[in-house]
Order: structure tokens, then sequence, then C-alpha cells
């Protein structure tokens, strides 16, 4: 904007476009942008489906200044692109750029729609326009967020860092929990009195400070610790609010303005528990302390959630990680003597402090956002030929670094496949594809992410939250949702409707989903971390201590710093302390030779065997070539994972997840050593 104000602004059309993952982080910025905007004579609008009408005509009326938008909003305006007045002509006239919170589109199909939109937009305005990326967690990635910014021409991304009092150093210091009851802390039911035992030491941890943020992994988890909290806080006045997606999105505003100390009801204290939802650069205000529930699922999101703390006068970042443990004995299963949760939380607080953070996958082909993209192309220009697609799309497009996979006859089966079958939508005319006449292209997808259907749940006539439809609710069931305690009285699937009413004891309410496997360079550190390497300055705690020495105790009489195989019962464990990638692969590969193998988060459980016939086993794949990784996912459960996989071809479905979760690189020699390192 500073560029701008000497009378720079474009005659017509927008002079900047701001895009942002979130739709509450836009509702943020336009406090802080639309000031600044002013200053340069500007004006700053936002523009996403939770933006008044009124506000959004003011926009298209005025058609200038600052517009701030999520990706969904600009594939709307790029599919009307041809309209008279359209709002992807008025972006065409924009000086650069921003995309803030860079990282967050890392390895997604909504990264690759951005890519794919931003691309057009410089097609139609004939012109490179500057593009500036925001993040806080790239830590050595450069390249990987030069290859998202500008996939095209990385090459010519300049990476700026900022240091001095902006670039503060992150803490964080673990803090451990041990189930008295030999239960296993598993995902969203852990036993009542560890929640208990968490729930009085966040009351005591955040005594001191008028505002605290507590994160989770589970929109379960945050209900179930709110709950409790809540329960516990007694006297000390302070006063515990969830914030997850499927909490009304006027509730969760409160919150935020809450949590500014904004509004004449804002509570004197509160703690924040929440999802991700408040992981990214939302503005509430001032934070002492962060403290996250369990390990995270990368070091990324660990070091930006710790980093929602600290950003006020002269602190530094500060976060505490609570993690859960069961009580263990020698009779326990190995994965539980190993205290993988202990070591897997120790890793990413090492390396979030160090800035050691999860690169991108770069072989992601993206097939299900290139089908909706092709659609999307050929809707905004009613006809486009073989040639122009894959020119726009690949040659010169988002996809151009898979032209070893996408090439022009791959690409002209793509449309072809588009053309046939139940998932029609498009047509060829002449030389030319149009938009099929089939009722699911009478309204265009605007999103390339899949979202669950979900129940809308009330209570007196008066929404609460919502629910996914994927699990089965039963009148009379119980739920915590909202600070309150539910019972089901009605179940409308026709409606997508759950009735409630207020009971007086309930469990957490079951949202799905499942554990990720972690990174690779989070499973060697955890193998670092097993062999001896220093922990001491992540907690003074006796109780962390004796969790990493029983861990590292296990680790040594299962004598796995020297073996990868290990015998459970009537199974045997694999440990190839790499990621979820090549975990993938051998399982798959072990599955292909008639192993019973599933992937157990950090090892490959091969069922009903033994360490002999696992060996052997090895010793095939050790003499055969490894087969096309497309093939390979033919041993996959589950293929479909993105929005339009349904739409795929079962050839195209394989291929996307090759690309996604399976690697051949260095797959003979993780062979090798396996066999090496047997024990036999």
């Amino acid at each position: 904007m500073a560029r701008l104000e000497n009378n720079r602004q474009p005659k017509s059309g927008f002079a900047i476009l701001y895009v942002s993952p979130l739709r509450a982080l836009i509702n943020d910025q336009m406090t802080r942008i639309g000031p600044l905007a002013e200053a340069v004579s500007l004006k700053a609008h936002g523009w996403h489906s939770d933006i008044k009408i009124s506000s959004k005509k003011a926009a298209r009326a005025t058609r200038s200044g600052v517009l701030l938008t999520t990706p969904e909003s600009l594939e709307a305006f790029a599919i009307g692109a041809s309209e008279e007045g359209s709002m992807f002509d008025a972006l065409t006239s924009i000086e650069c750029v921003v995309i803030d919170e860079l990282h967050a589109f890392f390895d997604s199909p909504r990264g690759r729609h951005l890519q794919s939109l931003l691309h057009r937009l410089e097609l139609l305005s004939r012109r490179k326009i500057p593009r500036i990326g925001l993040s806080a967690t790239l830590g050595d990635a450069d390249r990987s967020a030069a290859a998202v910014l500008r996939p095209e021409d990385y090459a010519a991304v300049k990476v700026i860092r900022s240091s001095g009092e902006e670039a503060r150093p992150a803490t964080i210091r673990l803090r451990a929990f041990v189930d008295p009851d030999e239960k296993r802390i598993e995902g969203d039911e852990p036993a009542e009195e560890i929640v208990d035992l968490i729930a009085r030491r966040l009351i005591e941890d955040f005594s001191a400070d008028k505002r605290g943020l507590v994160f989770a992994n589970s929109r379960a988890t945050v209900e179930h610790l709110v709950e409790r909290c809540q329960a516990e806080a007694g006297p000390t006045g302070i006063r515990f609010e969830p914030h997850h997606s499927s909490i009304p999105a006027a509730d969760r505003r409160k919150v935020e303005d809450w949590m500014r100390g904004e509004g004449t009801d804002a509570p004197a204290r509160m703690v924040v528990v929440a999802t991700n939802t408040l992981e990214l650069g939302i503005d509430i205000g001032r934070v002492e302390r962060v403290v996250q529930i369990d390990p995270t699922f990368t070091v990324s999101a660990l070091r930006q959630r710790v980093g929602r703390s600290g950003r006020r006068g002269d602190s530094h970042p500060t976060g505490l990680l609570y993690l859960r443990e069961g009580r263990v004995t020698e009779a326990s299963h190995p994965l539980d003597r190993l205290r993988l949760r202990t070591f897997q939380s120790a890793a990413t607080a090492q390396l979030s402090m160090e800035g050691q953070f999860e690169q991108p996958n770069a072989a992601d082909l993206q097939l299900s956002t290139l089908f909706h993209q092709v659609i999307s192309w050929v809707r905004q220009a009613t006809f486009a030929t073989t040639a122009e697609l894959y020119d726009g799309l690949i040659e010169s497009g988002p996809w151009r670094a898979t032209r070893n996979v996408i090439s022009p006859s791959f690409f002209a089966r793509f449309l072809e496949t588009m053309a046939t079958g139940e998932s029609r939508a498009i047509e060829v005319v002449e030389t030319s594809w149009q938009l099929a006449d089939t009722p699911r292209n009478k309204r265009h997808a605007f999103t390339v992410f899949s979202s669950p259907p979900e129940y809308i749940v009330s209570a007196g006539g008066v929404v609460i939250g919502r629910l996914p439809m994927t699990v089965a609710y039963r009148v009379g069931d119980t739920f915590v949702l909202n600070r309150g305690r539910w019972r089901v009285v009605n179940v409308s699937d026709e409606r997508r409707a759950l009735t409630v009413t207020k009971a007086p004891t309930a469990g957490a309410p079951r949202f799905g989903g499942s554990p990720q496997t972690p990174s690779g360079v989070v499973n060697q550190r955890m193998l670092q971390l097993y062999r001896g390497k220093d922990v001491s300055a992540l907690s003074e705690e006796t109780s962390f201590q004796s969790l990493v020495d029983e861990g590292r105790q296990a680790f040594r009489d299962l004598k796995l710093d020297t073996q990868r195989l290990l015998v459970a019962g009537k199974d045997v464990l694999i440990f190839p302390w790499r990621g979820a990638r090549a975990l993938t692969t051998l399982t798959l590969m072990l599955r292909r030779e008639g192993l019973r193998a599933s992937a157990s988060n950090f090892a490959v459980l091969v069922e009903g065997t033994d360490v002999g016939e696992v060996v052997r086993v090895l010793g095939r794949l050790e003499s055969e070539k490894l087969p096309e990784l497309d093939e390979l996912a033919r041993e996959a459960r589950q293929l479909r994972s993105d929005r339009f996989d349904r739409s795929l071809i079962p050839y195209h479905q394989r291929l996307a997840f090759a690309h996604r979760h399976l690697s051949g690189d260095r797959f003979a020699e993780l062979v090798k050593e396996l066999i090496k390192r047997s024990g036999l």
C-alpha cells in the first residue's frame, strides 16, 4: 500500500488482492487493513460466504481498493469472468497478490486450486502479477515454499526472513499425565480421572493469566475438556470456552471478541480451548501462554499454535505440551511400553524450536483438483480445446512439475474419461470441449476439499452447533457440545437435524476421524531420542523423565537399537523409522506378498506370522523389482480421499493415491536394512 500512496493506484479495478485460508482471518484482517488502506485513499473489502450481501454489492459497485477473499470466492469470480463487469476482470489491474499463512496451502487440494486460479488470473491479465507469501513456519522449506508460491518459476522467488525483534524463538516445555487405571489413552475417550487431572492443572497454570489458549487435536477432546474445566474452575473466576468448526460462527466470533477484551460482557479472565480454528493468525489479543493437549500431527502445527502467544511487548512465544500416557507393566504391549506418545511429543517440541518442519510432497498429482479445474475452465470459457487446457493448466500452469506423468497424451485420455460414464462432466463439440448437459453441471462446486454432511443441532429452537452425519446418533444418546450437556430427542436424516434437550451428564460427541502417521523427520528424531539424545531442556518434572526412562529401557529390552523386527504375541512388528509414505509402501508390498499387514502409526503390524516368514518375504522383495506404484495401490483398502476422486476412473484413482501416499525412494535400501536388522 505504501507503493500506491503517491497516486499509483490503478485507474479502474482493484489495487491489491489478499487471499486467506480462513474466513475468520479475513474478518480479523479487515479491522487492521481497513485503516491502513484508508490512509492511502483506498477502501478495503472483505468477500466470503459470511459477508453481508450489502457489503458485496458495495465492493462490486466500487471495484477498487483492497479485496480480501478466499480461494472459493476467487473460484466464483473465475467462472463468471466472461460476464460484463465481472469481479475476476476487476482483479486484472492488481499490483500484487498477498497470500497469508502460505504454509496452510502446502500439500493440499486447496493449495493447488489457489495456484490454478492465480495462474488463470495472470492469463486473463496477460502479465505476471507479483505474489507475496507470508508464513511464520517455513523453517528450511525455502524451495518448497517458493514452488507453492510460483510453481512454474520457483527459482525467481526471493525469500525474505525476519530478523531481530520480530524473529522471536519459541520455548516449549512438556508436562506428563499418567493414567493410574492402566487404560490406554487413545483418541477422544480418555479416562475421566486423567481429564480431571489435566483440568485442575490447566486452572493452576493459567491462575495468573487474564487470557489463555489451549489446543486439542479433536473437537471431542475440546468439548470434554471444557466441560471438566468449567466444573473444576469454581471460585477461580476463570471462564472456559470452546472454539471449533462445529460451533456456530456467531458464537465463535463472540469468543474471539471476548479474548480481545471487547464487549461489556467480556469475562475478566478466560481460557479458550480450540482445535485448529485458532491456529492461524486471527487476533485474539494478548495470550501469555499456549497449552497443547497431546502431540500435534505435524511439527509446523505445534510451532504455529505456540506462536499464538508472545505477540505483545518483548515477550516470546511460550508453550506447554500436555501429554497423556497410560500406566504400563512388563506384560503390556510393546507399542505401549515404548512410550511412543512421549517420544513423539519430545521430537515435535525439539524440532519446532529448531525450525525443522515437514517438506511438501512435490510428487502429488492432485488429479481430483485437476478434474475440477477442467470443469471450471470450460465453464468460464464456454468452449476450450485440449491444447488450450493443457497449456493453461499443465504446460504453463500449476501442474507443470507433473509433466513427467501428465503428458499431452495422458491429459487427452484424462479428458476423454471425463466425457464418459456416470460422472460425465464434459462433452466434445467438433474440436472443443463444453460442459455436458447433466443435472450435476447445473450447479458448480466452488470447493475442492471434502466436507462430510453435518447435522444441525438445536435445542429449544436455537442452533447450538453441528455434528458429522458420518456418526450414527440415536434418540437417547448424550454428548457435550458448546458448553452444554445434551440428550438427543429427535433425529432427522432428511432434514439433517438433531433436536436435543439438557442432560444431567454426558460424554464427548463422536466426531469420527483417525490419527495421522508422523512424518519422516519426526520418526528420525524419535530414534535419536531413544538412543539417548538429551531431553532435559524440555521438562524439569520427574514424571516426564520417568516416561523417557521407561521408553528407553523398553527400547533396549526389546533390542530395537539393533533390530527392526519384533515379536508381539502371534504377530510381528516392523519398525522402519521412516515417514508415512515409506510406511504405507512397505505395508502394501507385504500385503501383495500375502501377509496380513497394516500400518500402526510408527510400525507395520503383520498378523499371525513369525519373524522367519517376514524375513523370507522381505528377501523376495529384495530380489524383485518394485512394481509400478499405481499397481501397488491396488492393495490399498481406500483410494478416495479428495472431493472428486469418486469421479475418476479406477486407474486415475490408483495413480493419485500412489503419488500422494507411496514412495519408491530408497525402498530397496529400507528392505535391505530390515533384513540385516531382523535378529536372525
